[in-house]
């Protein structure tokens, strides 16, 4: 809840409302104390710096402090409002990925290891027919754009004629 005051200034009154009660009460503030370290330990193991000040933004420490009764995963709701952790989830993700590349290129590269010439010569085939023919994505010439290029190609040495043709599609 948001409240404005004659200046402009906004004032989070959750978060404020929430901080006194936890210093106008000897067993709100244990609890505080206890799960707040508890947090920090659990965040400071994962790689990740946090206060409390930001632990009083999530609702789950709120309302085990509150309550002295755990009502969620404190972590995933930090995840969601707390940026360090959300950097620590994207960085996972990201290691995650890489590991299943690198799984599969060493695997790959064993496999490779293992075949004879022949074999990895027509593995090599087999994957080439797979994939997309380039010619096919080359755009379709004019009869104008095409004597052009042929008329570029006469001018060129006898050396340079083959692979400017096939560079452009016309062998």
């Amino acid at each position: 809840m948001q409240l404005l005051l004659l200046g402009g200034s906004s004032l989070n009154t959750d978060n404020d409302t929430f901080k006194m009660m936890v210093n106008q009460s000897a067993e709100y503030k244990a609890r505080w104390d206890a799960y707040t370290d508890r947090c920090i330990a659990e965040a400071k193991a994962d790689g990740i710096e946090v206060n409390k000040s930001d632990l009083a933004e999530i609702p789950a420490v709120r309302i085990f402090v509150l309550s002295g009764v755990e009502s969620g995963d404190w972590k995933a709701e930090a995840q969601t409002r707390l940026p360090e952790f959300k950097k620590r989830a994207e960085l996972e993700e990201l290691r995650s990925a890489l590991d299943a590349e690198e799984t599969a290129a060493a695997t790959a590269q064993a496999m490779a290891e293992t075949m004879s010439p022949a074999q990895r010569m027509a593995q090599a085939r087999a994957l080439d027919a797979r994939a997309p023919n380039k010619q096919a994505e080359a755009h379709e010439l004019t009869a104008q754009e095409r004597g052009k290029l042929i008329a570029e190609n006469q001018r060129l040495p006898r050396s340079m004629r083959l692979a400017h043709a096939r560079k452009h599609g016309l062998s």
